[in-house]
């Protein structure tokens, strides 16, 4: 697996709803691309955070505008 492929493969994923469980989803994600030896610069790994957090956000935003 290419490190292109797993990023796909990430964004494919579903996604947590809360902040609280994207921490450790970004790090299980992590371990399987260094199973399949695939490594991330910082910035690759930040660029991963701040999907994820607007992710989360959209997601709260969505539940806010509901009550």
């Amino acid at each position: 697996m290419t490190k292109q492929e797993f990023l796909n493969n990430f964004a494919q994923k579903e996604k947590p709803k809360d902040t609280t469980s994207a921490m450790p989803f970004l790090m299980e994600s992590i371990k399987e691309a260094k199973r399949n030896g695939i490594e991330f610069t910082k910035e690759e790994v930040y660029s991963m955070c701040t999907e994820l957090s607007k992710t989360c956000l959209r997601k709260t935003a969505g539940r806010l505008k509901s009550f």
